[in-house]
């Protein structure tokens, strides 16, 4: 069971915004945030805090009122908004309006249902700041090689921001995110040290440069949340496909394209390998 939620910053980017996220966010994001002195910045730090407290939120709710059916009877969303009922939890509806997809389209079924391998919803600013109030903060440490933990809880997380876009991914076993902006420039430098022959191919034939740098982003947003989920880096997919090569590296492979301009994927183990 794994979800990635993705979030907008646009919203977010004014002092007023801003200040109504610190009066929720917990003290390490607080402090974290506080440090940045980019406007932009700020609101990227504030936004993945506030959205991975919502997304730990909605799982556990979620884990909580799920039935023998693997169905969550109360996890839904509702017009696009989070009502603020029952400590921020998401009323019942049985009617989902995310901009997404590949959403399942069963009635009441709720993100991160049985059935998906991966689940990827897109929110809007008004969802977290209904939910965000009735959170709690997190207790979020680091291992060996600098990757997030929560303490507290048996749960995993991811977190990403490219331009515009923040992400978080959440499971019950580990994972690996990335979200990319695609309209930047991008280096042949980095396709000759990072990408395979196969791939430096591909992209040799690609003569539009939109295009171009749409599937340069792809590439790079596979190996980034390859790396994030081994905690190795993006050194660690040196020479390596994680799409074609998911039965070598025993790991599981979502892409999202449901946003315009960008490009994200996850990563996570497949049956205790790695």
């Amino acid at each position: 069971m794994r979800i990635v939620y993705l979030l907008p910053i646009d919203a977010f980017l004014g002092q007023d915004a801003q200040e109504e996220l610190l009066a929720h966010v917990d003290g390490q994001r607080r402090d974290k945030a506080s440090r940045q002195p980019i406007p932009a910045n700020r609101a990227r730090s504030l936004c993945a805090g506030a959205l991975l407290q919502c997304a730990v939120d909605w799982w556990q709710k979620g884990r909580l009122n799920q039935d023998g059916a693997g169905r969550s009877a109360t996890f839904s969303v509702k017009n696009g908004n989070f009502p603020a009922k029952r400590g921020g939890f998401p009323a019942e509806s049985g009617e989902f309006s995310v901009k997404n997809g590949e959403f399942p389209a069963k009635s009441g079924e709720a993100p991160g249902s049985a059935g998906a391998e991966c689940q990827w919803v897109t929110l809007a600013p008004e969802e977290i700041l209904a939910a965000l109030p009735h959170t709690r903060g997190l207790d979020i440490r680091y291992g060996e090689r600098g990757k997030p933990y929560l303490t507290a809880l048996p749960l995993y997380f991811n977190l990403s921001h490219s331009g515009g876009y923040v992400a978080c991914g959440i499971s019950d076993e580990e994972i690996g995110v990335d979200v990319q902006e695609t309209g930047r420039t991008v280096s042949m430098r980095l396709a000759d040290r990072y990408f395979t022959p196969k791939e430096r191919e591909r992209l040799a034939h690609i003569p539009d440069k939109e295009a171009y740098c749409h599937f340069f982003s792809r590439l790079w947003a596979q190996k980034e949340s390859y790396g994030k989920l081994t905690g190795r880096g993006v050194l660690d997919a040196i020479g390596t496909s994680p799409l074609e090569e998911q039965g070598k590296l025993g790991i599981g492979l979502s892409e999202y394209s449901g946003l315009d301009g960008y490009a994200a994927c996850a990563c996570w183990r497949v049956g205790g390998r790695m």
